[in-house]
Parts: C-alpha cells; sequence; structure tokens
C-alpha cells in the first residue's frame, strides 16, 4: 500500500489514511532576512500539539500511548523537525529517511528506548518537539537542555529518575516515557504498575488483534494508519513494534540517503512502509540539500 507526502506544496495524500488534506507553505524569510533567520524559517508553531491522526475515542485507541509513540506529532510535523535536526547535527550518522522510518516504526517516542539506543538514533519526544518548534539549531538546543531532569551522563545511560525512565543525549538525562501518566511508577530502569506489569529497556511492546498493547493501553493500528501490529526490526536486528501499513514485519531505519536534486534542493525517499516523502529544502529556507538532507 502506497502513500505519497509532497510538502512544501499544498496537497498531502496518504493512501494509508484515503484522506487528502492542506498544509500550509512555509512562511517566507523575507529577502532582507539575515542569513541565520532565512534558513531557520520553518516553525511548527500552529497546530503543533495536534494529534497526528484524529482516530476517534471509539476505537479503543489510548491518546496517552499514541501521543507517547508519535510525541503527538503529524506526519509532517516530524518530517520538517528531522529536516532540521540533519541540518544542525552535522555530525551525526543519520539520514532523513532513517529517522523517518524510525518514525513510522514507533522508535523515536519509544516505550523502549533500547533499540534507538544502540542504533545510535536520538529518542525521546523532547528531542524532537524541540527541533520541530524551534527556529535556530543553537535555540532547539538550550531547548533541549531545559528540559533535562539530571545534567551530566555517560552516553546509553538509561535509569529512572522520579517517576520517569530516562536516557543520556548531549550530557542530558531526557525523559524517555512518564511512567505516571500510565499509573506506573519508575523503579530500576523501567515502568511498573501496580498490577506488576513492566515496560521500558528491553521490554519491547506487544500486539493484541491489530492493536499494539503497553500493560491496559492500546493503539488501534486499524484506526491510526490502516494497518496492523506487526514487528519492526531497526537496523534489521533491534526488535520492537509499529502499525504495519500492509501488515507484515519489516527492517528498516537503515542508513540508506535521500535522493538529493543538487538544481532545486528538493529530497526525495521512500519508506519501508511504502510512503514516498517529498521535501523542498530552498522553499524551506535551507540553502541545499545533500545525501543526507537538508543543509543550512
Amino acid at each position: 500500500m502506497l502513500g505519497r507526502l509532497v510538502f512544501a506544496s499544498l496537497v498531502v495524500l496518504s493512501a494509508a489514511c484515503g484522506r487528502s488534506r492542506l498544509v500550509s507553505p512555509a512562511p517566507d524569510a523575507g529577502t532582507d532576512a539575515p542569513f541565520d533567520a532565512a534558513i531557520d524559517a520553518r516553525p511548527l508553531d500552529a497546530g503543533f500539539d495536534a494529534p497526528p491522526r484524529d482516530v476517534g475515542t471509539d476505537a479503543g485507541t489510548s491518546d496517552e500511548l499514541l501521543a507517547q509513540l508519535t510525541c503527538g506529532l503529524s506526519d509532517e510535523q516530524m518530517l520538517f523537525a528531522i529536516a532540521r535536526y540533519v541540518s544542525c547535527e552535522t555530525g551525526a550518522d543519520v539520514t532523513m529517511a532513517m529517522l523517518m522510518e524510525a518514525w513510522e516504526g514507533f522508535v523515536l517516542g519509544a516505550v523502549d528506548p533500547f533499540p534507538g539506543a544502540v542504533s545510535g538514533i536520538p529518542m525521546g519526544c523532547d528531542i524532537w518537539q524541540c527541533y520541530g518548534r524551534e527556529r535556530v539549531c543553537r535555540d532547539a538546543r538550550i531547548c533541549i537542555r531545559d528540559q533535562a531532569l539530571e545534567r551530566g551522563c555517560m552516553p546509553g545511560e538509561t535509569r529512572c529518575i522520579g517517576d520517569h525512565v530516562t536516557t543520556c543525549f548531549d550530557n542530558s538525562m531526557l525523559s524517555v516515557v512518564n511512567c505516571a501518566r500510565f499509573g506506573a511508577s519508575c523503579a530500576g530502569d523501567a515502568c511498573v504498575t501496580d498490577e506488576g506489569c513492566e515496560f521500558g529497556p528491553f521490554r519491547p511492546v506487544g500486539c493484541v488483534g491489530d492493536a499494539i498493547q503497553v500493560c491496559d493501553d492500546i493503539v488501534s493500528c486499524a484506526a491510526y494508519n490502516g494497518g496492523s501490529c506487526a514487528g519492526f526490526a531497526v537496523m534489521g536486528e533491534l526488535p520492537t513494534t509499529w502499525c504495519s501499513p500492509t501488515g507484515e514485519s519489516a527492517a528498516g531505519a537503515y542508513r540508506v540517503p535521500v535522493d538529493c536534486d543538487p538544481d532545486t534542493g528538493i529530497v526525495r525517499f521512500t519508506t519501508v512502509g511504502g510512503t514516498d516523502y517529498e521535501l523542498d529544502c530552498v522553499v524551506d529556507g535551507y540553502r541545499r540539500c545533500d545525501e543526507r538532507g537538508c543543509v543550512r
């Protein structure tokens, strides 16, 4: 099942949802804007906290779990956040295609941070919401530091701080999941409910029918994207669970390059879920593109 998402234009088509919707074009940075402002001219202020899709309460979907897995971002919002991250973090060994597949596989907002930590994919909604909200790279980094529950940590470190399962990013311990939102508390490095159900590192979420389940919370894949719950292997090795548009298990989030048109600055790629993405980096204020994505 193929979908097509074209950004920095008006129409977005998604076969998975069977709908079309409008996306506002990037704001005009102005010809007199300083270069630093021009390259960061794609804010996500309007509708930033809107849910990715209206799945409806009658679908049996937990709003808390859906917001956790998607970071409360729509596909277009996450694409712009990822473009910003790739352009700002030039030393990161990632591509826009890799990160969008990781988002589709529910890795970026993962309840289980292990696959992302091992693969080097930055996880935790604080990171992606900051890169979505802030226009300037340094402001995104300040935003992330401001979300830190503690400063000073070792790469790969994961532990409890209060009710939060946290992981280390850029010398800051950031929340991966707030256990209290799911009626649980944090013990060791995992969320634990009063009934003894655990979720967190090394505890991949499971499937129940077509839905993803974390203890008593579920996300209906049929309502979310018309798919069903299946396995997702990050970089072909690290297991997690996703809403597969085709209903099949898949391997993804490899470091595959994007298709960059050097003449127009347009990047294109297709994710393992069958969605075609296209983003005009120049229209969105970047200078050009390369095999990683948009370039400041």
